[in-house]
């Protein structure tokens, strides 16, 4: 899905991504966070994540088994590099007393600074196929793109009529591919 997003005209990158609602606690406190999956490979097309790192590295995510937390987020919490957050999901496992939140700890690897206090206080993250196993996703994503949907797309453009173009010819390549993940969300994001 995401090769023939990135073929449409005026995409510069379309890629999986895995996201989901978690509480994040810390040595110092708790906050609820957004959690994105991201593999190794996409984390440059991530907008203004990789180069805003301003502690630790982004060297080696998708093996590192750990967390990059906006700097906002990692001082709520009280953690730097190398201390540890849990995330705590209420989506956890069905058992026969029903449903157990799923509850993981992590060490903190990067912490980045983006500009925008919304990014760096709620954003989290992972390495991709630590948060399909996470998120119980198997081998699937929960979004389709990022750079693609409505906002993103904007911000690349800087043109809310392309972006909107760019938008409804992915939408249409999700649909006939039966993806509607995330697709309702970003249309308000323009």
């Amino acid at each position: 899905v995401a090769d023939r997003l990135s073929a449409l005209a005026g995409v510069r990158a379309a890629l999986p991504l895995i996201e989901g609602q978690v509480l994040a606690s810390g040595r110092g406190g708790s906050s609820g966070a957004l959690v994105r999956g991201v593999r190794d490979q996409d984390l440059g097309n991530v907008p203004g994540l990789a180069p805003n790192v301003r502690l630790g590295t982004l060297e080696g995510f998708g093996t590192s088994g750990g967390v990059a937390l906006g700097v906002r987020l990692a001082s709520a919490l009280g953690v730097t590099i190398g201390d540890r957050v849990t995330l705590l999901s209420p989506n956890g496992t069905i058992t026969p007393m029903g449903m157990t939140p799923r509850v993981k700890s992590y060490p903190v690897v990067a912490i980045f600074e983006i500009g925008m206090s919304e990014y760096d206080a709620t954003f989290t993250f992972l390495p991709f196929a630590e948060a399909q196993t996470y998120f119980n996703l198997g081998d699937k994503a929960s979004a389709a793109l990022t750079l693609s949907n409505i906002g993103s797309v904007h911000y690349a453009m800087q043109d809310n009529e392309k972006a909107l173009s760019a938008k409804e010819r992915a939408l249409a390549i999700l649909e006939a591919l039966g993806e509607r993940g995330g697709a309702a969300g970003t249309l308000a994001d323009i």
